[in-house]
């Protein structure tokens, strides 16, 4: 493919970030107040510094003439594909984040919707709270919006937990209790383990080696299974219901069939069940859980078995809870054990009838009383410039493409997350570098804290090297970059 061809990709990639700088000045400039306002320019400017260099990254790596990064060809896609990919990505994430911002701004959203935004973004960062403190995550920060669906928006660019939820929750508060959950993912996608020989490792590197034993069709539900018990560990019982719910609108046929990443419905309230009785926790309501859906399975026709994907040999659902209880008990005897979470946010306890449904009405009444300081639901993110940087003409040795494009010649750009004030706190509190598992420096505009900025940087710097196809698609995925656009596909 000739260079001349890819001139297009800049030109696309140029339309984007011309909307970026259009729509950060107009934030700065409007005199409305808006909640998270800062955080959401911040989350804008690392966008925009990091698709630049991402797409130029790919750009000059594929052009023939490139004498420092090369990118070898794959075999199964095009150097477009990564282009279009990372073209695709910046404009699903400026959606997203357009969204949020519009959805708190006062002229254009109910106060109904912005009062919702500002509790959800206070439940789910107090939902991420107990993996910052048990040091499994760096300090992160959240930003809820409404889409179709609820799902997590993994970013490789930002210490932000992007949370998309349903606008039905407007009228149907329990349709919010997936948030334990979605960000459960967050957890598992960005967190580290701190037990064993693999302490410091993601947990999706660690987790799969540790269970490496187990069938691979147990590996393929393994996220969603971490994600199910944490949001067990985080939310309690109330999340057991709320997990009915979404897997009984299903269709019929669906009740024992595996998607490959899920596990099927005829087994996922169990995993909540398994996770409440390894915590001991919640007693009298684990049991009408339990009764509830056994009571749900009978009518259902009592399945015995079912067909994992890519096994030819139906499996016993027996079977199956056994290995799932192995995985949840392991979890629970390690890193998400102890967490010091608040679960009485989410679920009280049944009423004095015994009607487990009443978790629903509890936890809507708790939400309509919650009330929440908007200047303090979670920590605010800030773009500020590094102290005593050099200017960016002499610092060759440490500068990338993403530090260098949109910004003074004389200033590099860092993420800072601003702690929440404490009641006895009078002002704005100080900037701090991010870092709740061991305090890491604070993160350069554009950079992602892994290994593939260390790759950039040595284009950058005219180290020459050569890259293979399984490098770069890791380095485009980005630990997990959406690569959808905002509504809520794959919402379980």
């Amino acid at each position: 493919m000739s260079t001349h061809n890819f001139a297009s990709w800049r030109k696309r990639g140029s339309a984007l970030f011309r909307v970026i700088d259009h729509q950060i000045a107009a934030m700065r400039n409007s005199s409305e107040t808006v909640s998270r306002k800062e955080t959401l320019i911040a989350l804008l400017t690392a966008l925009r510094t990091f698709g630049e260099g991402q797409l130029e990254f790919f750009i000059r790596g594929f052009e023939p003439t490139n004498r420092l990064i090369r990118l070898e060809p794959s075999t199964a896609y095009p150097p477009e594909y990564a282009m279009r990919a990372t073209v695709d990505q910046i404009a699903y994430d400026l959606d997203v984040i357009q969204r949020a911002y519009q959805q708190r701004l006062p002229t254009q959203a109910s106060s109904e919707m912005r009062t919702l935004l500002a509790k959800t973004d206070y439940l789910a960062y107090q939902a991420l709270k107990p993996a910052i403190e048990r040091k499994l995550i760096d300090d992160v920060t959240v930003i809820t919006y409404f889409q179709k669906a609820t799902n997590v928006r993994i970013i490789p660019y930002a210490p932000v937990a992007l949370i998309g939820l349903p606008i039905s929750a407007l009228a149907v508060p329990k349709d919010l209790l997936a948030i334990p959950h979605e960000v459960g993912h967050y957890v598992f996608r960005h967190g580290c383990t701190q037990r064993g020989s693999s302490a410091g490792s993601r947990f999706d590197a660690a987790l799969r080696q540790q269970f490496s034993d187990l069938p691979k069709w147990v590996l393929a539900w393994l996220e969603e299974i971490f994600a199910d018990v944490y949001g067990a560990a985080v939310g309690g019982p109330v999340m057991a219901l709320g997990i009915e719910e979404l897997i009984t609108d299903d269709p019929y046929a669906d009740f024992t069939r595996d998607d490959g990443e899920h596990p099927i419905p005829a087994l996922r309230p169990d995993i909540y069940h398994s996770a409440l009785q390894k915590q001991g926790s919640h007693g009298r309501e684990l049991k009408l859980l339990v009764d509830r859906w056994e009571e749900y399975c009978t009518k259902r026709g009592k399945p015995e078995q079912f067909t994992p994907q890519g096994v030819k040999d139906d499996v016993s659902l027996k079977e199956a809870k056994g290995h799932l209880d192995s995985v949840i008990r392991a979890l629970l005897d390690d890193d998400l054990g102890g967490l010091r979470a608040n679960t009485a946010l989410w679920s009280g306890s049944v009423d004095h009838e015994d009607r487990i449904e009443s978790l629903f009405t509890d936890f809507a009444d708790r939400l309509g009383k919650l009330t929440v300081d908007e200047a303090n639901l979670a920590p605010e993110l800030d773009v500020v410039p590094r102290a005593s940087t050099r200017s960016l003409s002499t610092a060759s040795e440490d500068s990338s493409p993403e530090s260098t494009s949109h910004k003074s010649p004389k200033e590099v750009l860092e993420l800072h997350l601003r702690p929440l004030r404490s009641q006895s706190t009078a002002g704005p509190a100080p900037v701090h570098d991010m870092g709740g598992s061991g305090t890491p420096p604070a993160r350069r505009v554009g950079e992602t804290g892994q290994w593939f900025d260390a790759l950039k940087r040595d284009g950058a710097r005219g180290i020459a090297v050569n890259i293979p196809p399984t490098v770069w698609m890791a380095l485009l995925e980005g630990s997990g970059w959406a690569t959808e656009g905002p509504g809520g596909a794959h919402a379980h």
